[in-house]
């Protein structure tokens, strides 16, 4: 159980963070978007190690290189799965409804997200292979006996 009287205050400062997301920012647009898991990470490490909560810093442990290769398994799976999936329905539609409208219908199912087809009790599924990269550390959690 955290104590009741734990202070928490913000470090950080407008200028250094303002200048890392201008830097981010403009090195983001040059790589066309590649830099951007980098970037994000450096600026969640900022914001995370600005926050002292009992006057103990966060730590940010998320890792650029595991969201850009999350990122890449979910472009590879929807790549699949609208690929392959949509061709197969478009095949079975038009096979059995002899170039009906209800075929296009049909085709076009393929192409509806997991999330509106999905039940709210099933969580999504996460592509960073370490479940915990997004979450920060705290240091002080050691001591405060949480």
């Amino acid at each position: 159980m955290p104590p009741s009287n734990l202070t928490i205050s913000y470090a950080g400062e407008k200028g250094p963070v303002f200048w890392l997301a201008l830097r981010t920012g403009i090195l983001t647009v040059l790589t066309l978007g590649f830099y951007r898991f980098w970037a994000k990470t450096r600026l969640r490490r900022y914001y995370w190690s600005a926050i002292r909560p009992g006057g103990a810093p966060l730590e940010y442990v998320g890792d650029p290189l595991e969201k850009l290769l999350g990122f890449l398994v979910a472009v590879v799976f929807m790549a699949f799965y609208i690929g392959i999936v949509n061709l197969i329905l478009m095949y079975f539609s038009f096979a059995l409804l002899n170039a009906n409208y209800a075929a296009y219908a049909l085709s076009f199912l393929g192409l509806t997200p997991d999330h509106l087809l999905r039940p709210v009790s099933r969580p999504p599924l996460h592509p960073c292979p370490h479940p915990l990269a997004g979450y920060p550390l705290w240091a002080g959690a050691r001591r405060v006996g949480l």
